[in-house]
């Protein structure tokens, strides 16, 4: 049942995709939508109104998403689909193209928007220019910069008397305890990912089996609003008998509905409508992170974690070691693992830094 608020909306739509073929390029038809200035996070928003507009444009985002697809389909007479643009970030019009329209093989860049055009324009340097040969295929997204054993050992001298340190034998298996202990962890390795998504590198991760972690994350680390939902990561063997998906989703750039039996394992990651953003991991793409992963399911049997992005709403995902020990020191997060090194906040620091966050909120 549409809201009423929506009919004049959904009306409209009929107009603006005509068949499976013609689309109305028409900017103005829609009317002009004034929405309420929004307040501080912590203000109650006119939720019907707000909810209202969010379904209505995602609604007819995917009607125009299958309809284009399924004409493309058509003339192209193939099963392999490659979409760029910023709405190739928009994960149930993507998973639609699959199940929909019956694409078998789909491939989005993850830094889909415009900010993927340096690698098109470094990738077009090299073959076209340069004439090399099409060698290289993008496995991963962790294209960042690799921060060397001083870059980090300098970091955390800077904030020695706020944290304590510890290098254990293996931290990954102790990062695994930590996680299946109820900690949340800033996960911290290797270089930053390219594209909005952390996918296991600039990451915070919990505990999905614990139904408050949503709630934990929202208020005391990521300090946004309640509803917003946290992605998975899982290993990519198991994603098919927790997911409703098949297809690999390694850059967190697919939905998938969360199997009915699975969701009070997994509670923290199970939207309003049962759905979940997946990132399928494999060794290949990320060796120390699906190893992580593997040890949490040797602890838990549960083959996944809540993976969301290592930043404070509001701000970019961090991207140095300072940056990470910033962040951590900024919030109730647990612990930061911070390549080799598992770090803990000193008992007297968490409050102080804590009441300058909610100061600056």
């Amino acid at each position: 049942m549409v809201a009423p608020l929506l009919l004049p909306i959904t009306k409209k739509y009929a107009h603006f995709v005509l068949g499976r073929e013609r689309v109305c390029n028409d900017p103005n038809i829609f009317e002009n939508i004034t929405l309420p200035r929004r307040g501080r996070l912590n203000e109650a928003l006119p939720d019907k109104y707000y909810s209202s507009v969010a379904y209505a444009a995602q609604f007819i985002l995917e009607r125009c998403a299958v309809a284009l697809g399924m004409r493309l389909k058509e003339l192209a007479r193939s099963e392999n689909l490659c979409i760029a643009g910023g709405v190739g970030l928009n994960i149930d019009a993507n998973k639609n193209f699959l199940t929909k329209v019956g694409f078998k093989h789909l491939f989005i860049q993850p830094a889909a928007s415009d900010t993927g055009i340096p690698l098109g324009c470094a990738l077009y340097g090299a073959h076209v220019i340069a004439k090399q040969p099409r060698w290289w295929e993008m496995k991963s997204a962790s294209l960042g910069k690799n921060y060397s054993h001083n870059e980090i050992i300098n970091a955390i001298e800077k904030h020695r008397n706020s944290i304590t340190i510890r290098k254990p034998d293996d931290v990954v298996k102790e990062t695994a305890r930590l996680i299946a202990g109820g900690n949340v962890v800033g996960w911290f390795h290797g270089g930053s990912e390219y594209g909005p998504r952390a996918l296991g590198n600039r990451s915070i991760l919990c505990d999905a089996r614990n139904p408050e972690m949503k709630d934990t994350l929202n208020q005391k680390v990521k300090h946004r609003e309640p509803w917003r939902p946290f992605a998975a990561s899982v290993l990519e063997e198991y994603m098919p008998e927790w997911f409703d998906i098949t297809h690999p989703s390694r850059f967190m750039l697919l939905s998938g509905h969360v199997h009915k039996e699975k969701r009070d394992k997994v509670p923290s990651i199970v939207h309003v409508d049962g759905t979940c953003r997946i990132q399928s991991v494999t060794q290949e793409t990320n060796e120390r992170y699906y190893l992580l992963l593997r040890e949490f399911f040797k602890l838990t049997g549960i083959p996944l974690v809540l993976n969301t992005s290592f930043n404070l709403g509001g701000e970019p995902i961090v991207e140095t070691p300072t940056d990470a020990l910033n962040t951590f020191l900024s919030t109730q997060m647990d612990y930061l693992v911070l390549e080799e090194y598992v770090i803990s906040k000193r008992p007297s620091t968490l409050g102080e830094k804590t009441a300058q966050r909610g100061k600056a909120l």
